[in-house]
């Protein structure tokens, strides 16, 4: 398990990369700002260990997205 700062999960999580992939539910994983992991919300949370998890239920989210 790798140690992050944050992990912020929503209901649904589409990546700009790779294209046409939709996680349900996802999760992100950040440390120092920097976005280190995405896909689907029980691997985030198994491979890592957060200070600080934050729910997004009903929300999709776009790392990456600007």
């Amino acid at each position: 398990m790798q140690d992050c700062d944050l992990i912020i999960a929503a209901e649904w999580l589409a990546p700009v990369v790779p294209t046409g992939v939709v996680y349900a539910p996802g999760a992100v994983a950040v440390r120092d700002g920097r976005v280190l992991a995405v896909g689907e919300k029980t691997s985030i949370t198994r491979d890592w260990n957060a200070r600080e998890t934050v729910e997004r239920p009903g929300c999709l989210l776009t790392p990456g997205l600007i």
